[in-house]
């Protein structure tokens, strides 16, 4: 693992770590035993290249060994010299014989931190195996400091009165509290420290801790709205233990550092991006003359039939999503560099976010209806409608389902001068939901409804006609149900191909799916299947599918998650442990115990059947809900999961 984190720090071109804990405070002058002061002395005595190495990286002279009280009231030179000490501050000078002289001259200061520090032992050991300098800092360092660091370790409970074990109840609620919240303001003031500078990139954290808890980190998290992907969290005892799921948490973050930079300046410049972007379209609507809407109206709106307010939103939306455009490439251009992707691996612990498929979702579909009619039934060149009612519980499948698009041109479905439109039947095209691995291409049409993604197998070669009135009946008897309009440009797009007059061309690429999957740790034993867990559901976060065009649904490729890795150990030390399972059960539990090099491949995207280890494990995926598990050898423990 130790070489894991250096190739990991390499990758990520990680070149200051920074440690930030209250064990590492600068100690005040009296906290300098006399006896340690002697023995600084002792080292140095008779060692003149020391004392100069010594004198040349900080205000030392050598009278300073004349006397312990008037050393120990030097506070500047003190603080100085621990900095030197735990790494705070270097310099070419400091020879290993210079750091084993301040070691001694701290030793006593360390001797009463102890508890503390020994708890931050197992990470500055797997720290120093990186081979990158690391700083160790107290509970108040310079945010300046700080911020030149690629990646910080930041106590979650910064604070001295905070003890290093604090038993549950006894410790108030008070002091964590204010711990945390201190916490909250350093890495607040970190960031803020490279706020003004765009190009600049702030750190990314990793909390740690004694006593907190994934939960507690999250709520911290969302609470200084530092990022996803450049955050995570351990505990401290998690490291002392070398669980798999931690190291490959940080070995995450150090790996991911320079790729995941390159979304910090976009985040960083979107308020002034917006902001100038609102700007621009302010001013050339204060500029807008009674007579520009006239001349609107009569020269186009009249013979089009769009209310005057919906071609106004719709040209100002698209106004501002072009500024929005041109000022993040005036604020954050792109730069002709080496893809920092190129050396990130695909395995990751944490649970992937759709959020980048939402976002793209966004610029294809719109949920704003705008005006429909008097009766809010009058359809739109684009409409998505969904036949039947949505189901009562949002986390019922729509597989299957039929949904229906217009693909009437807007300018036949627009009412003219308060009279019924041109058309009076509308050319509809039909598809049903499926799953999103059905085919798979990437294309504009897959649809989220209900926070579940779909993919969308339109009947190209069925073309149907709706009279106008029966579909605005149906709209109104809620016999369809809205479910979002394709913009333009994919609109068009999905048009021409079911015209079969031109193909799609130019459109933003779609982003990887991921599917939260169910399932449950069981076992066979005589023939019968045994679960040895609760099983585990969709929110837990522990597997999700990648679905991959032509693999049958119990081919898909799967990949677990840090957490789920954390999960399956506890199962198996239990079952190792259970008296009431059979013999061959517990060894094979053993042996997947003392193979945890192999499980942690599973946050690899592969198919079901590579996920397993011969002999030890196997992972099913079943293709539907209720569908058979199929036959597994006696003793083999075995994943099931579900869509």
């Amino acid at each position: 693992m130790s070489d894991n984190l250096e190739q990991a720090a390499r990758a990520g071109g990680v070149e200051l770590l920074a440690i930030v804990d209250d064990a590492y405070d600068p100690p005040r002058g009296e906290e300098i035993s006399e006896d340690a002061f002697n023995r600084f002395v002792q080292s140095l005595e008779d060692d003149a290249p020391r004392i100069a190495a010594l004198a040349a990286a900080s205000t030392f002279v050598e009278g300073d060994l004349d006397d312990w009280e008037t050393f120990a009231a030097k506070a500047e030179l003190v603080e100085h010299l621990w900095n030197l000490s735990v790494g705070v501050v270097a310099h070419e000078a400091v020879t290993d014989g210079v750091g084993l002289s301040l070691q001694i001259l701290f030793s006593d200061v360390s001797q009463d931190r102890i508890s503390k520090l020994q708890q931050l032992r197992p990470l500055e050991k797997l720290l120093a195996a990186t081979k990158v300098r690391v700083m160790k800092l107290g509970a108040d360092p310079e945010p300046s400091v700080v911020a030149k660091a690629n990646v910080v370790f930041l106590d979650l409970f910064l604070s001295a009165d905070v003890p290093p074990n604090p038993v549950p109840g006894e410790t108030p609620r008070t002091v964590l509290d204010r711990a945390r919240e201190r916490a909250t303001r350093y890495l607040e003031d970190v960031r803020r420290e490279t706020e003004n500078d765009v190009t600049a990139v702030p750190p990314a954290f990793i909390l740690i801790s004694s006593l907190g808890t994934q939960q507690v980190a999250q709520n911290f998290r969302r609470k200084t709205t530092q990022t996803a992907s450049r955050f995570r969290f351990v505990q401290k005892q998690a490291l002392e233990r070398e669980d798999p799921q931690d190291l490959l948490a940080i070995a995450e973050i150090l790996r991911t550092c320079r790729a995941s930079a390159l979304f910090e300046p976009l985040r960083k410049a979107l308020p002034t991006v917006i902001a100038e972007a609102q700007g621009w379209v302010a001013q050339r609507l204060i500029d807008l003359d009674i007579a520009d809407f006239a001349r609107l109206f009569e020269l186009s709106l009249q013979s089009e039939g769009q209310m005057v307010e919906d071609y106004i939103k719709e040209v100002v939306a698209g106004a501002v999503a072009e500024r929005i455009m041109c000022s993040f490439t005036k604020h954050t251009p792109t730069k002709d560099r080496p893809n920092p992707f190129d050396d990130v691996p695909s395995r990751f612990v944490e649970a992937p976010s759709n959020a980048m498929a939402e976002l793209y979702n966004a610029t294809r579909m719109t949920t704003d209806r705008g005006y429909r009619g008097p009766d809010d039934s009058m359809p739109v060149s684009g409409d998505l409608f969904l036949e039947g009612a949505l189901p009562k519980r949002s986390g019922t499948s729509l597989v299957g389902r039929t949904v229906t698009a217009v693909m009437t041109p807007i300018c036949d479905l627009m009412s003219r001068n308060g009279g019924e439109p041109a058309a009076t039947s509308v050319l509809m095209l039909q598809g049903t939901l499926r799953p999103t691995y059905h085919n798979h291409k990437l294309d504009p049409q897959i649809v989220i409804v209900n926070g579940r993604f779909y993919e969308v197998d339109w009947g190209m070669k069925h073309p149907q006609a709706l009279p106008l009135k029966e579909l605005r009946k149906d709209v109104r008897e809620k016999k369809r149900v809205w479910l979002g309009r394709l913009k333009a440009e994919h609109f068009l797009a999905l048009q021409s191909e079911y015209l079969s007059s031109f193909a799609r061309v130019g459109l933003l690429k779609a982003p990887a799916l991921f599917e939260p999957l169910a399932g449950k740790v069981c076992v066979r034993e005589g023939g019968n299947l045994i679960e040895l867990d609760e099983g585990f559901d969709f929110k837990s976060g522990f597997a999700f599918q990648s679905p991959q065009r032509g693999k049958d649904a119990t081919k898909q490729p799967v990949f677990f998650t840090g957490a789920f890795l954390e999960h399956l150990r506890g199962v198996l030390q239990r079952t190792a442990d259970a008296a009431e399972r059979h013999a061959d059960t517990r060894a094979k539990a053993r042996g997947l115990l003392e193979r945890m090099d192999q499980l942690m491949m599973m946050v690899t995207r592969r198919p079901p059947a590579s996920q397993g280890i011969n002999d030890y494990l196997k992972v099913e995926l079943l293709p539907h809900r209720g569908a058979a598990i199929s036959t597994s050898p006696n003793h083999v423990v075995v994943v099931i999961l579900k869509a």
